[in-house]
């Protein structure tokens, strides 16, 4: 579903495996030759009944007061297991940043300096794209301050 994805709007992004699979995120870094810093997460959330796909990097943990406040959506909560995958069509901590449709996104606007990012999308698979793609292939994107940490 996302290879057709990526396929159908001619991105650059790619579906990347590890020559060896790797047990932690750091070794996938290593064995892919990138920074941990690079890697980041899409997490839903839910609004009114709506999904919010929150990106960050790694390592960070999202602070619904400060998406909150970001965005202007008081009454964000987390959304289910069940309701990632039902929304979204992917297991939780599996979401990738594009081909969600009807889903607002919000990634921290500190991720949009960066020239690539990499997401864990499975079992020993990364999503590699760049912040600008995921920008143009959102129904309703937003670059947020989100409070965090900087590099």
């Amino acid at each position: 579903m996302l290879e057709q994805f990526i396929r159908a709007n001619g991105l650059s992004a790619e579906v990347i495996s590890p020559a060896k699979e790797a047990a932690t995120l750091r070794d996938a870094a290593r064995e892919l030759g990138v920074k941990m810093s690079d890697f980041a997460k899409a997490e839903l959330f839910v609004f009114n009944d709506r999904g919010v796909l929150v990106i960050v990097k790694i390592g960070e943990d999202i602070a619904k007061e400060n998406v909150c406040k970001g965005i202007g959506a008081e009454g964000l909560r987390c959304a289910s297991m069940d309701e990632a995958e039902e929304i979204t069509g992917f297991r939780e901590g599996c979401i990738p940043p594009i081909g969600i449709y009807g889903v607002r996104t919000v990634m921290d606007k500190a991720l949009m300096k960066k020239d690539v990012l990499y997401f864990s999308i499975g079992r020993n698979q990364f999503l590699k794209i760049t912040p600008k793609e995921i920008e143009e292939n959102s129904e309703e994107f937003e670059a947020v301050d989100l409070g965090l940490k900087k590099d």
